[in-house]
């Protein structure tokens, strides 16, 4: 923003003589408005422009020189702090003051560290009119002396600007406290000129208008420092800026060659800036005390060396039960039971190595002998040049409590399995024996009946009728079924007790070989099969051999009412097993009657339209449980059944199902 006249010149105040170039970095129009009004108020001749984004600012910066520079601390496009090094980059030193709607203590920090003249709160614009003054007398004495610094790079030191160029205040007294000399920086100090504060008592210039304390204070220290004596006080000055500034004062005699003491040096710096980051920090530390001592953990700092307290918060005292000097006197052995000290010894070293961050369920030992347990977070320190290590106590007695709660439970509940695990075991042997046993001692009653109907077949048909004969067939037939079932049975028992001898098996080879053995009782159908791709597997051939045999047979059975037979065979190997499927589009089943397919003697379909005993899906859930896998199957009635079955990649021999 450009003050100007309907001509487009630059509107001029002409209250006073001083021409002020302000640039100012502010998305509020208003706002600059408002600096411009207060500047003008205050007696300058002011020239403007508002930008708010970096190019605009650049474009601003190229385009003329500025005398002070006010900036907005944040807007939506562009940040003070921005502003102010966009200003660096480009070499110059003007003025830079910010100003904020709030200024906390990091925010000023921030602010002074960035390199920043000053900063105002938009709450005491009435000051600004101070600050811009303050900000480019400072600026002028900045880029004076940096004149004079190189005038005494010039000319080897000239005793007097190195004088005036001073960091710190500097001032040359006689024994009675007389002003002999002022350096620039103490006179900008207070605004004077040497003759305002020249040849006068050091005591009544500007410099001390202060309390009548600190003239006492003054006085004794000249009087001490004419006596040889070297002083140095903390005391107060009031700027120029009118503000009271906190100074570290000195006076140092200075001899002449006869060694008495000829006249005194002043010396003053000013550490208002230091006071106040101690101050900062003192209650940033008190704000960490009061999180330290009010934490429900405990906290404890330990000497890796000596493995002693440095140091504990209230909460371990009182989880201690302990007061601060009884901590203080205790070591990492005092804090634990006897028998668990070499244990947690090896945590310590290991959250002192940093090979772990937390030491889980350590016991600790109170005061009165009674223990409680506690997870304990690291982490390493160095403090007054001793490695430490900070402790962070979390008390997970019931945690604990409740874990070896839940593992007492977990062993009662593994032993009344493993109890179980026995007792079915005991009971499949028996049931197995029994099946074995009864299928052998039905063996001799059935070839007796099958003699007896044979002997009225041959001998006796002439006297049978056609009805009798009807019935000897069918007594024959059912022989043959019970036989059949029989034979299936005694295979089922066989197979929970062979024992598994498992070796590498090439599964596709394997599937070839049992489809062509099925398929040659199937001679003269129309038969598609599709045999995808198998990886190999780990068990009993043999075995598996009889579970590719029962699933294809099943396929080619279920399918024989259809024109075409399709039967397709495919497996993948994921997540460390082997999953493997054959599927059809025979006869299906209805999928509410699932849990039934794997059953002994278990029928979704009836004898007359499918032949079979219902053992062989039996069979192959047995042979696969027993090789650690699961078998299921998926199937709509009239359109197809899947069966799968999946393996475990390594499988343990065994000599009985469990």
């Amino acid at each position: 923003m450009i003050d100007k006249n309907r001509d487009g010149h630059p509107i001029r105040c002409t209250i006073r003589s001083k021409t002020l170039r302000l640039l100012i970095v502010e998305d509020s129009a208003d706002h600059a408005l408002l600096y411009a009004k207060i500047l003008r108020e205050g007696g300058y001749d002011l020239v403007s422009e508002r930008v708010e984004t970096a190019g605009a600012m650049r474009a601003a910066l190229s385009r003329g020189s500025w005398d002070v520079v006010i900036s907005d601390y944040k807007m939506p496009f562009f940040n003070g702090l921005a502003a102010l090094q966009l200003l660096r980059e480009n070499g110059l030193s003007i003025p830079f003051i910010m100003v904020s709607g709030f200024i906390g203590e990091e925010m000023a920090a921030a602010i002074i560290r960035a390199g920043a003249e000053d900063f105002l709160s938009k709450s005491s614009l009435s000051r600004l009119t101070q600050v811009v003054e303050r900000a480019m007398n400072e600026t002028g004495e900045r880029r004076r002396r940096e004149h004079v610094e190189q005038a005494l790079r010039q000319s080897q030191g000239k005793l007097r600007a190195i004088f005036d160029q001073a960091f710190q205040m500097m001032c040359l007294l006689t024994l009675d406290g007389t002003l002999l000399e002022a350096n620039k920086t103490a006179l900008d100090f207070i605004g004077a000129k040497e003759s305002d504060v020249l040849g006068k008592p050091f005591g009544s210039t500007p410099w001390w208008n202060l309390s009548k304390e600190v003239h006492e204070e003054l006085h004794k220290g000249i009087k001490a420092a004419a006596k040889g004596n070297h002083v140095r006080f903390e005391t107060s000055h009031l700027a120029v800026d009118g503000r009271q500034h906190h100074i570290d004062f000195s006076l140092k005699p200075v001899r002449n060659d006869t060694g008495h003491v000829a006249f005194l040096i002043a010396e003053a710096r000013d550490i208002t800036e230091r006071k106040w980051v101690e101050e900062v920090l003192r209650q940033s530390e008190e704000r960490f005390r009061s999180i330290v001592d009010n934490t429900n953990d405990g906290i404890l700092i330990v000497d890796t060396t000596t493995q002693k307290v440095l140091f504990g918060n209230p909460m371990i005292h009182q989880m201690l039960g302990c007061t601060p000097k009884e901590l203080i006197a205790m070591g990492i052995s005092d804090m634990h039971p006897q028998k668990d000290l070499a244990v947690v010894k090896e945590a310590f070293d290991k959250l002192v190595r940093r090979e772990i961050k937390v030491a889980q369920g350590i016991p600790v030992k109170r005061k009165d002998g009674s223990i409680f347990y506690a997870d304990i977070n690291s982490f390493p320190v160095q403090l007054e040049g001793k490695a430490c290590v900070v402790g962070f106590f979390q008390d997970v007695t019931e945690r604990k409590q409740m874990e070896e709660m839940i593992q007492k439970l977990d062993e009662e509940r593994e032993r009344r399995v493993a109890e179980r695990t026995a007792q079915l075991e005991s009971a499949n042997k028996e049931l197995e024996a029994f099946a074995y046993s009864v299928s052998h001692d039905l063996r001799a009653p059935l070839r007796a009946i099958s003699g007896f109907a044979g002997v009225l077949a041959e001998g006796q048909a002439k006297q049978l009728n056609a009805e009798g004969q009807r019935a000897v067939e069918g007594i024959r037939a059912e022989i043959g079924r019970m036989d059949e079932l029989i034979d299936d049975l005694l295979a089922f028992s066989r197979t929970g007790r062979q024992k598994i001898q498992p070796a590498a098996v090439d599964m596709s080879a394997l599937v070839q070989a049992a489809f062509d053995e099925c398929s040659a009782q199937a001679s003269g159908r129309d038969i598609r099969f599709k045999l995808h791709p198998l990886p190999p597997a780990r068990g009993d051939i043999g075995l598996l051999r009889e579970v590719w045999t029962n699933l294809i047979s099943n396929a080619l059975k279920y399918t024989r009412q259809k024109n075409v037979a399709v039967i397709e065979i495919g497996g993948r190997a994921e997540n460390g097993s082997l999953f493997y499927h054959v599927k059809d589009n025979g006869a299906g089943f209805d999928m509410r009657y699932v849990q039934k397919l794997f059953g002994v003697f278990q029928r979704l379909h009836p004898m007359e339209e499918f032949e079979g005993t219902g053992v062989g899906l039996a069979l192959v859930q047995r042979v696969v449980l027993r090789h650690g896998g699961r078998v299921w199957a998926e199937g709509k009635v009239n359109e197809g059944a899947t069966f799968y079955f999946a393996l475990p990649r390594h499988v343990e021999s065994s000599s009985h199902d469990s």
